[in-house]
């Protein structure tokens, strides 16, 4: 699944990545999504400059002048099309 993310994400441009310890960072000046894996879920939280209006986002918080959606998939059947639209 995460592979899959991966590839669709890497196509759009632009768009660099980066990896820290458990973390994929994807950028275009700034952060704009954050992908985490846990022992049982894909973690994405992805930052706007407005609130998204989708019942998939597990949260919305404020975090300062951008506005941070949080997205869990727990198995690839879960992810839709959507999920990538929203992205």
């Amino acid at each position: 699944m995460r592979v899959d993310i991966l590839t669709k994400i890497e196509k759009w441009q632009p768009v660099s990545y980066g990896a820290l310890v458990n973390t994929i960072l994807f950028t275009s000046k700034k952060t704009w999504l954050i992908i985490r894996p846990t022992k049982n879920e894909l973690d994405l939280t992805l930052y706007t400059d407005e609130v998204l209006g989708s019942e998939l986002f597990r949260k919305v918080t404020s975090q300062g002048r951008k506005f941070a959606h949080h997205l869990r998939i727990s198995h690839e059947d879960a992810r839709t099309p959507i999920h990538f639209e929203l992205l």
